[in-house]
């Protein structure tokens, strides 16, 4: 059965509609790998901000990255926002009242924040995938509480290889999406998909919905996924909508998880006309990065090659020291 809610006059259907009708579920995952990605809706939480000088609402999807309440998260949700009068609420899944938050690391220009929960210890958190795990094709589970959904899961699959090793733009790099041109792109191909060669200074010429991308660096390392979402399209011959996400609606900052249930990335936008869905590939060296201005312990790293986000030698030694036993 497939459940569409009406909104504005047009019809909205969840993109698992263009899965069951183009291929089955079981083209992405087996079975037990489904029973086990169904164990880490426990990871996510549901996050709605409000004050900081907006009237409406804004809500996203985060995910636990260690057990004290550290949350993950699209930091365009606060774009226009005064930081300092911003109230953050978050709720696990399957609890009946939200809990305070607040931003403790937020890059802009990675579209990353970390938030903590208040008064948190115990909580279920997800583990980041080996390097060098994604590959074309490979099927991806995304989570999130998009509309409507709750707790929602959509396939799909990387559309390009990806690179080893990112090296993420210093907080020193100030090239934004904004004022990087196409004739750059064509002469020099960048060194990530998406970004670069799509959103440029032409395409915010047409694209409003996406202004918090303007300033996105262009050497930020997104990844095409397609599969998740579709604007309009035909299925089995007849027309059919499926979501068109917002970036402030809910979809933004839900972990993608692969086969074996370890997070790959997260959702941070999607265009119906040129991109279908990019996730960021860059988290773990994120989190790195906010670990080593506030001395955190990050147990969702302890999968990660440690050696690729370090200059040196002693201080990965020094922080793997600190990680939980495996």
């Amino acid at each position: 059965m497939v459940v569409a809610t009406k909104d504005k006059g047009d019809y909205f259907l969840n993109s698992l509609f263009h899965c069951l009708f183009t291929t089955s579920l079981m083209d992405f995952f087996s079975q037990s790998q489904l029973n086990h990605l169904c164990g880490k809706r426990k990871i996510i939480w549901r996050l709605e901000i409000s004050g900081g000088g907006i009237k409406k609402i804004r809500r996203c999807t985060g995910f636990a990255v260690s057990s004290d309440g550290l949350i993950m998260c699209c930091a365009h949700i606060f774009d226009n926002m005064h930081m300092e009068r911003v109230t953050i609420h978050a709720r696990r899944l399957e609890d009946e009242s939200f809990k305070t938050a607040r931003v403790v690391h937020i890059h802009s220009s990675w579209d990353l924040v970390m938030l903590k929960i208040d008064r948190l210890d115990n909580c279920e958190f997800g583990e980041f995938a080996l390097n060098g795990t994604l590959v074309a094709n490979q099927p991806l589970c995304y989570m999130g509480n998009p509309f409507q959904f709750v707790g929602a899961c959509f396939f799909g699959r990387v559309s390009f290889p990806c690179i080893n090793n990112v090296n993420l733009p210093t907080t020193a790099d100030e090239t934004m999406c904004m004022n990087y041109h196409l004739p750059e792109c064509h002469e020099i191909e960048p060194k990530y998909r998406i970004l670069g060669h799509i959103w440029d200074s032409n395409f915010f010429r047409y694209k409003t919905k996406t202004n918090f991308l303007r300033k996105l660096n262009p050497l930020v390392p997104i990844i095409e996924c397609n599969g998740f979402t579709c604007e309009r399209g035909f299925a089995c011959g007849e027309m059919f909508g499926t979501v068109n996400f917002d970036g402030q609606e809910g979809f933004s900052g839900g972990p993608i998880f692969d086969g074996s249930g370890n997070v790959v990335g997260m959702m941070l936008a999607n265009d119906a006309v040129r991109i279908k869905v990019g996730l960021f590939n860059g988290l773990p060296e994120f989190l790195f990065d906010a670990a080593a201005v506030h001395g955190w312990l990050i147990e969702g790293l302890g999968n990660f090659n440690f050696s690729s986000c370090f200059s040196d030698l002693s201080s990965a030694l020094g922080y793997c020291s600190r990680l939980p036993a495996m």
